[in-house]
């Protein structure tokens, strides 16, 4: 099977209320109060024009419609990604909003690390706009002599300035890069489903979104993992991949990208540090937390399930989509030297209550301890023994030699312990079962004299009667 394909044979399926409905429905957004003095209009064309990805970022928009802006072409350039490139002639349809706030702006510049931000006349569908972010009240039904129409009509209507992300290939040569990439089938069905709530023309859809090639979206059992940098990949705890992670980060000269995905942890090495796939990597991936969530928010799947709504809920079908995804947007970014190095272990708790879990398992184990070393019937050598075993079975097995070793020997101590005590309960029955049979042995020795005795005078007076 390819890994091209094409939406232009399934157009039909992508248009049902089946392809679209999910993608929007539930991303019922709230209407928010826009500062007028201070509002700030964004023209987006990707992932960020369906209001569910928009909700799952925490960007809020307060007014949003269809626009238009020309010269310019849509790409998919980098990992995929959705980006613009100057092209006389061609127009490149979006979704044209009001930011609440400034900082709402700033949350959502926050998401696209590796875009450069440039301000453009964009064309509005309409003259008016709604007192609404919700695309099902935003959407205008137009007649079908008006469906193709807008390429045609823009240009007499009032442009607005808006701020757009580029992605430029070389930030000296502010060349954009090219549609060189295959977009996943999952990116391209989240851009069409807001697109189409929102009303953008349909042929522009069919031919610009939908008629692409692009990468088949993979079931579960189709998933793909990091290969492994070697074949027995070492485990270590939680506490000890976070001090790892840091020395790491801290002596290495070249920016050094290690991924968290739930147990799994991902280094990629020899990338361009000017890549901008590799940028977003070091600013939004990177670091000792579980960057699962991260991946998420900025890669919507409205297949995914089960469904959630907070990183408290990540689970391990979470973590093999988003090991599959970022396999898939490391090959499209060209990086082939991305390898699994660590697997960590994690308890039952969730992330956001690791650090109080451990806590209260250190006090327990340090009270339990003390209590052993007060308790008359156990030495201070074996309660500082069990003590010992007991903090480190709590952990997670030492991934070195050292701790392996540790840990023998340790449990060495215990057995010697536990033979030490049996020996000497064995003593202490012997040494009982000797002063029995010695206070046997006394008792019998007293009767036998006593009988002698008494024989001894009983022979005189048989004697006499005689």
């Amino acid at each position: 099977m390819s890994i091209c394909s094409s939406l232009s044979s399934s157009c039909s399926s992508l248009s049902s209320s089946s392809f679209s409905e999910p993608a929007v429905a539930e991303a019922a957004t709230p209407d928010y109060h826009c500062h007028d003095d201070s509002s700030i209009y964004y023209f987006g064309y990707g992932a960020l024009v369906n209001p569910m990805a928009r909700q799952r970022r925490g960007v809020k928009t307060c007014q949003a419609q269809a626009a238009s802006l020309p010269d310019y072409r849509l790409t998919f350039a980098v990992a995929g990604a959705a980006n613009i490139c100057q092209q006389q002639g061609w127009e490149c349809h979006g979704i044209l909003m009001k930011c609440a706030s400034p900082q709402d702006f700033e949350t959502l510049k926050a998401f696209d690390t590796g875009y450069d931000c440039i301000a453009v006349q964009v064309f509005p569908y309409h003259d008016y706009w709604n007192d609404s972010d919700d695309a099902a009240t935003t959407k205008v039904q137009e007649d079908n002599q008006t469906k193709c129409g807008y390429r045609n009509s823009l240009h007499g209507k009032q442009s607005i300035t808006a701020n757009v992300f580029v992605m430029h290939a070389d930030p000296e040569k502010n060349e954009a890069l090219p549609m060189d990439r295959l977009p996943q089938e999952r990116y391209l069905r989240v851009i069409a489903a807001g697109m189409k709530s929102y009303g953008v023309d349909e042929g522009y859809i069919e031919e610009e979104i939908m008629g692409v090639p692009y990468i088949p979206s993979r079931k579960p059992h189709e998933y793909l993992t990091f290969p492994p940098a070697q074949a027995d990949v070492p485990e270590m705890s939680l506490v000890e991949w976070n001090h790892y992670c840091h020395e790491r980060l801290q002596h290495e000269a070249k920016p050094l990208i290690l991924i968290r995905l739930g147990s799994t942890v991902i280094q990629l090495q020899d990338y361009n540090v000017d890549n901008p796939f590799c940028t977003w990597l070091h600013g939004r991936m990177m670091g000792p937390h579980d960057a699962t969530w991260v991946l998420m928010q900025t890669l919507l799947d409205p297949d995914l399930t089960p469904r959630i709504t907070s990183p408290d809920q990540v689970a391990a079908p979470h973590h093999a989509w988003a090991e599959n995804q970022l396999m898939e947007k490391f090959e499209q970014a060209g990086l082939h030297t991305a390898t699994t190095i660590v697997r960590v272990q994690l308890s039952q708790t969730t992330p956001c209550v690791q650090c109080n879990y451990q806590q209260q398992q250190q006090q327990q184990l340090h009270r339990s301890s003390t209590a052993l070393s007060t308790n008359s019937s156990i030495t201070t050598t074996s309660s500082t023994q069990l003590s010992l075993l007991l903090t480190d079975e709590s952990q997670s097995e030492p991934a070195d030699n050292e701790g392996r070793q540790r840990k023998q020997k340790n449990k060495l101590l215990l057995s010697r312990n536990k033979s030490s005590k049996s020996h000497s309960k064995l003593s202490s029955m012997r040494s009982s079962l000797r002063s029995s049979l010695h206070g046997l042995f006394v008792r019998r020795s007293s009767r036998e004299s006593a009988l002698t005795t008494s024989s001894q005078q009983r022979q005189p007076l048989a004697s006499s009667a005689g």
